[in-house]
């Protein structure tokens, strides 16, 4: 049944029933329901927020049924606003060379049977910062390189998507990044590192890696994998890593217990409203 309710007019019927009966039914059993403190995930949460977290499962669990997300496309730049003069600017990142994919890159390649493409990337200036896209750096300046969440396969790295909000943030309160360069990714982030040191000029000690969640995952193996290999003709590791909600660890518990995943499940809030946040992106629907 869930693969029919992908195609119309059942999908259509599917949806039409289930935003009424969020409307009349849900929502407001929900509301009741988190009146009493106890009742509620955490008894210190607001019912506007505990009823913000039921619509977003609710949605999430529609998404399952109909697809109505659309998954970032890594082959294509998402237009910008030419008209806004503090819109992000993209541009397409060359691929990175064959000969220096070795060592454990090989081997990951290969079992993946993929080779390296090009890839778009997005240039977010500070507000009132008119840097020219990809222009060598000032006396001084420091860069962040952003690599976006969403579990490695939801979310995009252009600056309107919701982990754009994290790139924004950086660029109000750290008074000496005037810039932000953000890349989409397939399976490794290396050849971005390579754009900001060799073809902008980034000496990687001025280089500051931010990732948030599967980014900061990416972040973390990017620059183990510098340091690892001083030799492998790649540039030097970068100069400081910010990791938020780092999702380090893809293994199972050591001690046998439950990952906290899984025990704070009921009342995961962050993940979700990243992905509402897509969901009512325009450019994501379909």
């Amino acid at each position: 049944m869930p693969r029919l309710l992908r195609h119309q007019p059942l999908k259509g019927l599917y949806l039409t029933f289930q935003l009424f009966s969020a409307v009349l039914v849900r929502i407001p059993l929900w509301i009741v329901l988190a009146i009493p403190a106890s009742w509620r995930p955490r008894a210190q949460w607001s019912i506007k927020r505990v009823v913000t977290l039921k619509l977003l499962r609710f949605i999430l669990a529609i998404d399952k049924n109909t697809g109505i997300i659309k998954t970032p496309n890594h082959t294509a730049i998402t237009p910008v606003d030419q008209a806004d003069p503090h819109s992000p600017t993209a541009l397409w990142i060359t691929p990175i060379s064959d000969k220096l994919i070795r060592d454990e890159l090989a081997i990951w390649a290969a079992a993946a049977a993929i080779s390296p493409v090009q890839i778009p990337g997005y240039w977010l200036n500070k507000k009132g910062s008119h840097i020219v896209m990809s222009a060598p750096p000032m006396p001084g300046e420091k860069v962040i390189y952003s690599l976006h969440g969403g579990g490695f396969c939801a979310l995009s790295a252009h600056p309107s998507d919701p982990p754009g909000v994290i790139a924004r943030g950086l660029l109000q309160h750290v008074d000496s990044v005037q810039r932000i360069f953000s890349s989409e990714y397939r399976l490794t982030s290396t050849d971005r590192y390579i754009y900001l040191v060799k073809t902008v000029g980034f000496d990687p000690q001025d280089i500051i890696v931010e990732g948030d969640s599967a980014g900061a995952n990416l972040s973390l193996a990017l620059t183990r994998y510098l340091v690892e290999h001083p030799n492998s003709g790649f540039p030097a590791p970068p100069g400081a890593l910010i990791l938020l909600s780092p999702w380090a660890n893809l293994g199972k518990p050591i001690s046998g217990d439950r990952p906290s995943w899984i025990n704070n499940a009921y009342c995961d809030y962050i993940g979700s409203m990243l992905i509402l946040i897509n969901i009512l992106t325009p450019l994501r629907l379909m």
